[in-house]
């Protein structure tokens, strides 16, 4: 309750980047066994380049997740402030 930001926004925004984070591991799982890898010697990639140009998909689709009016205005009505519409 004191920190409507925290709860309103930034909870549901990393929610939405772990959620696709989840993803794209489940599809590169998916696609290593699609291929023929054997599930022993499944090696997911956790080197940075890969994370790094990944990471600019799940921070666009956080951001359009939480990037709803009703949204802020829940966060605004915690706050006691007015918006124009």
């Amino acid at each position: 309750m004191a920190q409507p930001c925290d709860v309103g926004i930034q909870r549901p925004l990393k929610l939405e980047i772990k959620r696709h984070q989840h993803a794209d591991i489940v599809d590169e799982t998916l696609a290593l066994l699609r291929n023929g890898t054997p599930a022993s010697e499944l090696k997911i990639t956790t080197t940075i380049r890969p994370l790094r140009n990944r990471s600019i998909n799940w921070l666009v689709h956080a951001s359009h997740a939480v990037n709803k009016p009703e949204l802020v205005k829940k966060v605004c009505s915690l706050l006691s402030c007015q918006l124009e519409d």
